[in-house]
């Protein structure tokens, strides 16, 4: 993320990829460089040299770099799905029933067949106890995504000065966090539709907002935010070692 902020966008590609090797939620950050050249690119160009914004070779050279990191990003998780297709399709080495899907994914296969994961899937009275575990992280999430509106909004529509919602938008995506916070938006989402809920606190690490919030919350006297992650770094310490949620 301080890469890519600070303008080494090959470096946060490559450190991007890397994580998605991993964890298959590093795809997500291919879409900070497509936010980069469709968005930005689109939405501000007084904000460019004058030839800069006029030259259609200078925009499809953005458009071809922005695709080629993304293309980067996706390298990680692509490449630990192409191990597993030869794995497991390849002839002579089984036959399992995603190999046969129009796009073989594992990782799809393996959410659905053994972790159950899908949408609404999760919502049972059983999972209460997981939702509780949950709620504090997804408090604060839908606490700092809605204080990041409250505080970009107004002051986007008074500098817009009456350009409508194309001047709105422009002034909204000269603020540089706007990608982290539609991010976090989507995994805040997608966490609470589609996952095992009880992961968010320990997935949404990878996200720097909530690091912005919580800080702003503790400045502001709000130290029940410090003591919430301290705990919760005690208690998962012990259920996770004993094979217990948020695991």
């Amino acid at each position: 993320a301080v890469s890519f902020v600070q303008g080494r966008d090959a470096a946060a590609a490559i450190s991007w990829a890397v994580a998605g090797l991993f964890r298959s939620n590093g795809v997500l950050f291919a879409g900070f460089f497509a936010y980069r050249a469709a968005v930005a690119g689109a939405l501000l160009p007084r904000s460019l040299p004058a030839r800069a914004s006029a030259s259609p070779v200078r925009r499809l050279w953005r458009g071809i770099k922005a695709a080629a990191l993304a293309a980067l990003v996706l390298s990680g998780f692509a490449a630990f799905q192409a191990h597993g297709f030869w794995t497991f399709c390849v002839p002579d080495r089984g036959h399992r029933p995603w190999c046969a899907s129009a796009v073989p994914l594992l990782y799809s296969f393996v959410q659905e067949h053994y972790w159950n994961n899908g949408f609404l899937r999760y919502w049972t009275p059983q999972q209460i106890p997981n939702f509780l575990l949950a709620a504090p992280m997804i408090v604060l999430s839908g606490s700092g995504i809605q204080h990041y509106i409250r505080q970009t909004w107004p002051r986007a529509v008074v500098e817009a000065r009456g350009r409508g919602a194309i001047g709105v938008a422009r002034e909204l995506c000269r603020d540089a966090r706007l990608p982290f916070y539609v991010l976090w938006a989507v995994f805040t989402v997608y966490a609470s539709l589609f996952m095992h809920v009880q992961v968010v606190t320990r997935v949404f690490t990878c996200l720097p907002p909530v690091y912005w919030h919580a800080a702003e919350l503790c400045k502001d006297g709000r130290k029940v935010v410090l003591y919430y992650f301290i705990g919760y770094a005690a208690l998962t310490t012990v259920l996770l070692a004993n094979f217990y949620p948020p695991a």
